[in-house]
């Protein structure tokens, strides 16, 4: 079965010299080291501080009096919007095929037609969400499904902590499946290997503004916004919700690359999953969407900004 060609969320593998060239690509350069060492040395004494403030209360933690919100939401809808990202992928990928001409470079593992048709992947998909939550969701868009700027500041401020907490987890994860799974399962990001060729700037500020705008907006509207609330009805638990939604979105992203099989490896799903639960503890916390998009959006920003600054 032929997967969406949808630009999704990156992976941590360049911020360690130690992970396999199959992998990661060539070692970082100094700055890029420096770059990702600082994030991940702020990152562990984030995680220190918030695991030492949520044992000491973890009311906060089991999500005790999160906000609710109230939906018509079904199974059905599950299976039909997990179909419809796949759909819309692969039309869109056969859409930017046929305008721009040519398949993937196998030698970059993504091309200007595979960028184009993330991009329209992600526009279209927002929009079916969209138009699904105005009718499932009691309360509409904003209050219901959590589309909504307020209280941004403080949101912006619990997506800078939790993603500083999150990385060194995802990258420790990382490193751990590496060492586990045969290299053969190994595979770096499309993305990633598409930013580290030369290119005209103007694809690669598509890649970087699919990636850390576009994509998290899409998918957090998709999996936290429509399958999280979902599975919150449906398996009883806001607990139970957020990690059978993480293991779907880890899963969604071992999707198949033209060029390589494949859009992300094996021992990326684990950090992915690791993020995920993040990404749905913090809807569940807040009731409200920035806060995961904006997760989201600086995972992406971390592992693209160590990909450009090793040129």
């Amino acid at each position: 079965m032929k997967s969406t060609p949808y630009i999704l969320p990156l992976v941590t593998a360049q911020a360690t010299r130690g992970a396999t060239e199959a992998a990661t690509g060539p070692a970082v350069s100094p700055v890029a080291q420096w770059f990702a060492t600082a994030v991940l040395g702020i990152g562990v004494c984030v995680l220190v501080a918030w695991a030492f403030i949520r044992l000491r209360n973890p009311r906060k933690l089991l999500l005790a009096g999160a906000p609710g919100r109230p939906n018509r939401l079904t199974p059905l809808h599950i299976v039909a919007l997990t179909l419809a990202y796949l759909l819309i992928g692969s039309v869109c990928g056969v859409l930017a095929a046929a305008l721009l001409g040519g398949g993937a470079d196998e030698s970059s593992g993504s091309t200007p037609a595979l960028l184009t048709a993330g991009l329209m992947t992600d526009f279209v998909l927002a929009a079916v969400v969209l138009i699904v939550a105005a009718r499932t969701f009691r309360h509409g868009i904003a209050r219901g499904l959590g589309l909504t700027g307020r209280r941004w500041f403080v949101d912006t401020v619990r997506a800078g902590v939790a993603i500083l907490a999150v990385f060194p987890v995802c990258v420790a994860l990382l490193m751990l499946a590496q060492w586990l799974l045969p290299e053969w399962l190994h595979h770096r990001h499309d993305v990633l290997r598409f930013l580290s060729r030369e290119a005209m700037l103007g694809w690669k500020a598509l890649a970087v503004f699919t990636a850390v705008i576009a994509a998290p907006i899409a998918e957090e509207l998709l999996f936290r916004g429509m399958v999280q609330s979902a599975l919150v009805s449906l398996l009883g638990g806001r607990w139970r919700a957020v990690l059978v939604c993480s293991a779907l979105f880890a899963a969604m992203h071992l999707g198949v690359s033209p060029g390589e099989g494949r859009v992300v490896g094996w021992e990326n799903l684990p950090p992915l999953f690791a993020l995920s639960v993040v990404l749905g503890y913090n809807y569940e916390r807040t009731g409200r969407l920035w806060a995961p998009m904006v997760i989201h959006s600086l995972f992406n920003g971390i592992n693209i900004t160590v990909q450009l600054l090793s040129g």
